[in-house]
Parts: structure tokens; C-alpha cells; sequence
């Protein structure tokens, strides 16, 4: 039986995706955390003497919006760590990455201000954007705001009635999703028979109040939509191909980046192999998740936690 994607969704789930994560991390987990954020620096410009890639680097020039990633390297080893979103005109400005980790704001200030992943955002006109980081200058603090909320914006978290799920595969020039379409939505739906499928387990969880039903979109087969990258993902740190499946899929379907979480409930990353780094990861305050195609987490329906809240 294909357990992917029941186990995939559990790896984000049990990372505390409603629940804060255990902040009692390993050694390894504190190792990966290093490796992510040495992976972020680049050695192309410093804020403090304003020097930069003109071509690549820019300051931001509105509010971004904090995200709470999730991430899962095992069932015991967990890390919580900040992203900020991207306003749309710093996001065109920026190609494909529209979330990027924070350099120069510790997670002790976003502690003390409150911050609410989803809803608060942090500017400063000092904070340089860079290819996969947003590097804030020391001696100017960043402005603390709330944003201002579209209908369609607004975080709820759905536990009863029908969510609309979309599992997205990606394909790569030196790797692909290993599942296939049809191995996809039958572990996810029990579309082709799975008797014990992700949808029949959030059923007896809920006792029968929460029903995920695969996306009937014309371009999705079954609930499942392929979608193409130009970057070779072997060895690339996971957030920058998710962005790029990301953009993708809002380019075959002809929408806005915000414009896919009015079309879906979820949406369901399924990562090619060989990505650096990871079991899955999502981010709290928006309905995405991130999953590793070698996840074997096998805790999935045992925990019954909900997914991702729907940004209605």
C-alpha cells in the first residue's frame, strides 16, 4: 500500500502545524538548521556599507508578511523558524522566490512584539533583498504592522465539511516526483480502491465532519497537477524548488500566486528525490504543505490533527 502522502501530510502535521513544535531539538536538527541558513548567505553584498548586486539584490519597499515554517528531518527531530513573504511588487521584482528567510531579526524580537504568523509584518526600508534572504541592517529596527486583510486572506481553520485538496507533482530535468498520478490520488482519495487513504482516514478522525474531495479542475487528473521546472533540484535546498513549483502551477493555471488559495482548500508540494534536507515542512497561516517523495512516516491518521488552516 502507498503510504506517501497519508505519511508526508503527517510529517508537517507532527511538526506542530496547529500545535507548537518541542523546542528541545537534537543535534542534528540544530546542525540542519546551520546548514540552512549557510545555505541562505550570500557574499554578494552587506547592508552595512550599502554595497550590492544591482542586477539581483534590492531593497524592499513595502511590508512583508511573517510565516512560521514547520519543518520535519525524522518523527524526533523538529525546527520552527520565520520566512517572510514578499509584497507583490518586491515578489516581481525577485522572480520566482517569494518567501525568504530572515537575517538579522532574532526569533526572542518576534517573541517580544507578538508576532503572528499570517498576520504580522515587518518592514524597513534598510532591508536588502537578496537571492533567498532578506537581510535587515542592525542599526535600523524593522516596523512591527498587521496587514490589512482581504476576505480571501482571512485564517480560519476549517476541521468540518469539504475541503478541496490539490496534490501538485513536479517535474524537473534531472528528477521527478516518484509517485505516479494514479498512485497519488488513490492513496490520497481512494480513488482507484484504497481502502485506507487519506481521505477515509480525516473522515474517522473528524467522526465523519471533514471530507477532503480531490480538485475537479480541468488540468487536474484525479486531483493531481504536473507541473514543470527549468532548475535542476539535486542537491537544492527545498524552499527554492517548492517556489518554483509554486509559480509554476500558477502559470499553467493562469492565476496570481494569491489567486491558488482561492481555487484550493490545500495544496500539496510532493518533492522530487534529491532534494537537500528534509522529511516535509509548511507554514502556519497559509494552506500549503511541503513533502519529501522518500517520507516514510507511518503516524499519520494516529495523531488526527488537522491540516493546514484554509486562507478563506
Amino acid at each position: 500500500m502507498l503510504i506517501f502522502y497519508r505519511t508526508a501530510i503527517a510529517a508537517v502535521v507532527s511538526v506542530g502545524l496547529i500545535l507548537h513544535a518541542s523546542s528541545a531539538f537534537s543535534t542534528l536538527v540544530v546542525d540542519a538548521a546551520k546548514e540552512i541558513q549557510a545555505q541562505s548567505m550570500s557574499t554578494r553584498a552587506t547592508v552595512e556599507n550599502q554595497t550590492f548586486n544591482v542586477d539581483i539584490d534590492h531593497f524592499m519597499t513595502a511590508p512583508c508578511v511573517l510565516l512560521q515554517r514547520m519543518m520535519t528531518f525524522s518523527m524526533e527531530e523538529r525546527l520552527e523558524n520565520w520566512v517572510c513573504e514578499l509584497n507583490p511588487v518586491d515578489r516581481m521584482e525577485h522572480n520566482t522566490r517569494f518567501m525568504l528567510d530572515l537575517i538579522g531579526v532574532s526569533d526572542t524580537f518576534l517573541k517580544t512584539v507578538g508576532a503572528k504568523s499570517g498576520m504580522t509584518t515587518l518592514f524597513s526600508p534598510f532591508a536588502l533583498i537578496q537571492e533567498n534572504q532578506l537581510v535587515f541592517d542592525k542599526n535600523h529596527a524593522p516596523t512591527i504592522g498587521e496587514r490589512l486583510t482581504p476576505t480571501h486572506r482571512q485564517l480560519t481553520v476549517k476541521t468540518t465539511g469539504e475541503r478541496i485538496v490539490v496534490f501538485v507533482r513536479i517535474l524537473a530535468p534531472d528528477s521527478s516526483t516518484t509517485p505516479s498520478e494514479y498512485e497519488i490520488s488513490n492513496s490520497a482519495f481512494g480513488t482507484f480502491g484504497e481502502v485506507e487513504s487519506l481521505r477515509t482516514g480525516y473522515l474517522r478522525c473528524s467522526h465523519n465532519q471533514l471530507l477532503l474531495n480531490p480538485t475537479q479542475h480541468p488540468l487536474a487528473n484525479n486531483g493531481v497537477i504536473n507541473v514543470t521546472i527549468s532548475m535542476a533540484v539535486t542537491g537544492t535546498w527545498a524552499m527554492d524548488v517548492y517556489q518554483a513549483a509554486h509559480a509554476a502551477l500558477a502559470t499553467k493555471l493562469n492565476v496570481q500566486y494569491d489567486d491558488l488559495f482561492l481555487l484550493f482548500d490545500n495544496l500539496v508540494f510532493c518533492i522530487p528525490p534529491g532534494v537537500n534536507g528534509f522529511f516535509a515542512f509548511a507554514f502556519m497561516g497559509i494552506p500549503v504543505v511541503v513533502a519529501n517523495s522518500l517520507s516514510i512516516l507511518a503516524d499519520v491518521l494516529q495523531r488526527c490533527q488537522v491540516l493546514p488552516a484554509r486562507v478563506v
